[in-house]
């Protein structure tokens, strides 16, 4: 599923929606999403919701303790949020 999202990025970076170093950073991130959710297996066995819960939780911790900038946290959630958005809209 990963791989699908990051094509669909891909896409639009081709296009010009996206910029080639946006792009890099979502791959970035949603590899890091996964890492942190579990394997790719599809969307529905992937992700309960406690997952997204505890991937914020954990942005709150690495902000708290200085690890990342608040607006790294914030766009490591959007694309998280987008990933399952689109796992779901396309039954992945």
């Amino acid at each position: 599923m990963a791989a699908k999202f990051i094509e669909q990025k891909t896409s639009q970076a081709r296009t010009g929606q996206r910029t080639p170093g946006r792009l890099a950073n979502i791959q970035t991130e949603v590899k890091q999403f996964v890492a942190f959710a579990g394997a790719d297996k599809g969307i529905r066995r992937f992700f309960p919701a406690s997952s997204l819960v505890s991937y914020h939780e954990r942005q709150i911790e690495e902000i708290d303790a200085e690890e990342i900038s608040p607006a790294t946290g914030s766009d490591r959630m959007q694309v998280a949020r987008q990933f399952i958005r689109l796992g779901f809209e396309n039954n992945y």
